[in-house]
């Protein structure tokens, strides 16, 4: 089911062995460079290529012949005249995408309002005791907690990042919208409630259970179509 969502694609390899035993083994889909289809039917595969020449591949199953060795293909979301399925997850992927860089940016923000560095000023003789004590300050800078003791000809101060960062939660409960429409999933499924009451809950999981039942049904149809 994990890589249904993800690529829309299951291809089981079936081995007959001399004694009747059958092993299934799932093959990923990258490793399906074509699949190769009746010229008057694009439902009735024929042989899945392993390499663009084409000349080593796996056989599709075929009721009326003796196989030892075929291939099974299920696809989901299927577009019109195509043979390939698509992933759940490839509608929203991109706007994963946008939320993980929302985020990122959100902490690398939070990170550098934080920073700062001192600033001294005074009087001093010429530039060479200036940077003699810029050198110093640097071989023994304050430690957090520890008392400062300065004398007048030296000002002490703090400069920092004027980053006027506004609340950004609603930008970033747009993209968890965009996610959980794609999903189909409700937003208090990601951690999000939209309300406080469990009616509200209840109403917007309906739609939800109704998805998942669907693709449990996919799953057994499939399973069954496996056995027989």
């Amino acid at each position: 089911v994990d890589e249904n969502t993800r690529v829309g694609n299951l291809f089981f390899l079936y081995t007959v062995q001399a004694n009747g035993m059958t092993n299934i083994r799932a093959v990923p889909a990258e490793q399906i460079e074509e699949i190769i289809s009746k010229d008057n039917d694009i439902e009735q595969e024929v042989k899945y290529t392993k390499d663009p020449t084409g000349e080593d591949f796996w056989e599709a199953y075929d009721p009326q012949q003796e196989q030892t060795a075929f291939m099974l293909h299920f696809a989901s979301d299927q577009p019109v005249g195509s043979a390939w399925g698509e992933g759940s997850l490839a509608p929203i992927l991109v706007w994963i995408g946008r939320f993980a860089t929302w985020l990122e940016d959100r902490v690398r923000l939070n990170h550098f309002r934080s920073v700062f560095m001192y600033v001294v000023r005074g009087q001093f003789v010429n530039d060479t005791a200036k940077k003699n004590r810029q050198k110093e300050l640097n071989a023994n800078p304050p430690q957090p907690g520890s008392i400062l003791v300065t004398d007048p000809s030296e000002d002490w101060g703090i400069l920092s990042a004027n980053l006027d960062a506004f609340d950004a939660s609603v930008d970033g409960m747009a993209i968890k919208k965009m996610i959980a429409a794609g999903v189909g999933f409700p937003l208090h499924y990601l951690a999000e409630p939209e309300g406080s009451t469990q009616t509200t809950a209840d109403a917007a999981g309906t739609p939800t259970f109704r998805t998942l039942e669907e693709t449990q049904d996919e799953l057994f149809d499939m399973l069954i179509e496996m056995a027989h």
